[in-house]
């Protein structure tokens, strides 16, 4: 187990580190990668030790050869972003800032080969992951000194000075015991030794105490000469005229960092904000993509800044099955029977009793 603050071993269960004479606990800024994580699976990382703005320098170790190492990552702020509880990874705040960081990454290479190459630092090793540049020197690295940026326009330094924790402290203590008085060797030495000092502060208490009281007398007396003989002039009040506070700030630079953060930075500033949010397949979820107004300028307190955020990938298009229809059903035809009307039967009747009819009448006719 190590300590994320010096990298050396601890055993304490409190995470104590008696190297550095500080807790063992995590740095869990949001850009910073994660303390314990391995790189190369050869450098453990530590906590972060400083920042300027192009590079990260992490305190690591080493676990091939078991030593303390300095690590430098290319990480130039306002130009990509990273969020630690998701992944290692750098991701550019647009694609136009590819040649930008391109152009710094060679350069940042190039700055620590020469340092290697010229003995300037004690360089290790240089090589890319997590979509960006790394260099490692030894514990006690030397400055490589202050050199350009790609741009132009901005300042790095490369390596990391400083001595080690563990010689900070044996300095400090090896100071104390150089101005720590020598003990008596016997009693009585001792015994003397409180007896001189115990005199030297009652004969200043006692000089302390004539001088005091001198001191008051004569400031009686004066004061006394002073009410009897002058009488003290009457000065007009004086009116302090009211200091104007300066309304006008300098626009920071808030593109790449989360939005919670921009918000809270501008909110102390006095600035308001709206948020617009829009669909990047680049930048981040929550993580803001530019300003309405343009760093460096200068605003007053209450303006509106305008700040466009990411609202994550352009969400894919879907699909809406179109409706099946439903196929038609053909009543069965039912036909009725026609029913003939009994007109044939009618007339048989009629022309059967008129039949009868006449055989009736016919022998009628013969009995008569």
């Amino acid at each position: 187990m190590f300590c994320y603050n010096c990298m050396n071993r601890i055993s304490d269960q409190n995470n104590y580190c008696r190297h550095c004479g500080r807790n063992s606990y995590p740095d869990r800024t949001p850009h910073h990668i994660t303390p314990g994580s391995d790189l190369k699976g050869r450098y453990l990382v530590g906590n972060a030790v400083g920042e300027d703005g192009f590079t990260i320098t992490y305190v690591a170790r080493d676990l091939n050869i078991d030593e303390r190492v300095v690590l430098k990552e290319y990480y130039p702020m306002g130009h990509v972003h990273r969020d630690s509880d998701t992944s290692k990874e750098i991701v550019l705040n647009s694609q136009d800032e590819a040649a930008y960081f391109g152009k710094g990454s060679d350069q940042f290479i190039s700055d620590a080969r020469e340092a290697k190459r010229s003995g300037k630092a004690d360089v290790r090793d240089i090589f890319t992951e997590n979509g960006t540049v790394y260099l490692v020197t030894s514990y006690h690295g030397q400055q490589l000194g202050s050199r350009s940026h790609a741009s132009g326009s901005e300042n790095y330094n490369d390596g990391y000075e400083g001595e080690s924790l563990e010689n900070e402290r044996d300095k400090t203590d090896i100071s104390s015991a150089a101005n720590k008085p020598s003990q008596p060797k016997n009693k009585t030495g001792m015994i003397i030794a409180i007896s001189v000092c115990a005199a030297v502060v009652v004969a200043l208490a006692v000089i302390m105490i004539v001088f005091f009281a001198n001191s008051k007398g004569k400031a009686d007396h004066e004061a006394t000469t002073e009410v009897v003989t002058t009488v003290p002039p009457t000065e007009a009040p004086t009116t302090e005229e009211p200091t104007t506070e300066s309304n006008d700030i300098e626009m920071p630079d808030v593109r790449g960092k989360k939005l919670s953060d921009a918000e809270s930075q501008l909110r102390e500033l006095g600035l308001k904000t709206e948020v617009t949010r829009e669909y990047s397949n680049t930048v981040a979820k929550d993580y803001i993509l530019r300003q309405s107004i343009g760093s460096g300028q200068t605003v007053l307190k209450g303006d509106t800044v305008m700040l466009y955020v990411s609202d994550g990938p352009v969400p894919e298009p879907t699909t809406v099955p179109k409706p099946t229809t439903a196929p038609k059903t053909t009543a069965p035809k039912t036909t009725t029977p026609k029913t003939t009307s009994p007109k044939s039967s009618q007339s048989s009747n009629s022309e059967s009793g008129n039949w009868l009819d006449r055989i009736a009448e016919y022998f009628d006719s013969e009995n008569q």
